[in-house]
């Protein structure tokens, strides 16, 4: 089986957009999934530092 080398050519870009298109797909997916995950995660660190900065502020005014 001969090929040419515009074939070879033309199967290494149709590869080369497969896997590119796999891979954003996948990226975009991977993206979707973590940005609400990373958003309550640190708020979660926010919250847990204003907790801990305020509460002895309000445990002694309440004396």
């Amino acid at each position: 089986m001969r090929f040419t080398l515009n074939q070879i050519e033309q199967f290494f870009n149709k590869l080369h957009k497969h896997y590119t298109d796999e891979i954003d797909m996948k990226t975009s997916t991977l993206n979707t999934v973590l940005e609400p995950l990373m958003i309550v995660f640190l708020g979660g660190i926010v919250g847990f530092k204003l907790i801990t900065m305020y509460l002895p502020m309000f445990s002694l005014t309440s004396r």
